[in-house]
This record gives structure tokens, sequence and C-alpha cells, in this order.
């Protein structure tokens, strides 16, 4: 659940972890809007979240009751699913990995489904993420 704390002056968003510790983030309209901010607000709100999640030993880029978010370009995929493993095991959340940019999906998801243990993969579609549950959803890649 995610309530509003007072951090340093300003009203934060924090989120309860499963352990009972509260772990405070981002409000993802307070994000910049280059590189990776605009994608991990969009994450943020999509998934009724927030954004960077202040942890142990670590800063998230997204969380929310349930997941916990790395959001990487697709050419940094493997190093996003390591955060995001490093992230769900500070947090008790479930891991997932959030990409942007033009690639094949497919391999990607073929990978993440049988290598990688729990891990959600979500994909930047036509100005939104999208959770990736099969071949065929993996598969279809929009090009701007």
């Amino acid at each position: 659940m995610i309530t509003t704390v007072r951090r340093q002056g300003k009203y934060r968003p924090a989120l309860t972890l499963p352990g009972g510790e509260l772990a405070v983030g981002r409000w993802p309209q307070d994000l910049g809007t280059t590189g990776e901010a605009p994608y991990i607000a969009n994450l943020a709100i999509a998934v009724r979240g927030i954004a960077e999640v202040k942890l142990a030993a670590g800063r998230a880029d997204a969380a929310n009751a349930t997941h916990v978010w790395e959001v990487e370009p697709v050419k940094s995929w493997r190093h996003g699913a390591q955060q995001a493993y490093a992230y769900s095991a500070m947090s008790g959340l479930s891991p997932a990995l959030a990409l942007f940019g033009n690639a094949d999906y497919l391999s990607i998801y073929l990978e993440v489904r049988d290598k990688m243990c729990g891990l959600q993969l979500w994909v930047w579609r036509q100005g939104r993420f999208e959770l990736t549950t099969s071949r065929v959803s993996a598969k279809i890649v929009y090009r701007p």
C-alpha cells in the first residue's frame, strides 16, 4: 500500500515492504524529462506505484505492492535483470524488468522465460509499457 510521509520538508510517497520496512520514493511527475526518467515515470503511473524507491543498498526505478522494477534500454537488459533480482532480494517484492528501444524481444523473452525464474518482462510499445507473457506478444515489435 502506498502512503505519504514527510521527509526533508516535502511529502513523498512511501511503500510498506513485506518485511514491514518503509521504502520512500518520488512522485512520477517529479522526475526529469531526459534519459530513463520519462520511461520510469510512465511505468510507475501504469502500475500504480512509486518511482526511484530507496532501498537498503540502491534505488529501484519503480515499485508497487507486489513488484519492483528496473527500467533499462534494451541493450543493457542482462544488467537490468541482475539489478531487478538484487532489488527483489532487498525488498521482498517480485522482480520485474522493463525495457525500451528497438530489438527482437522474442529472443530476450525466451531467455527470461527459460533461465530467469520469476522475472517479469515489460516492453515499451506505442507510448506505454506492456507485460510480455507469450511468444506472440514478444514477437510483435513496434518501431517508431
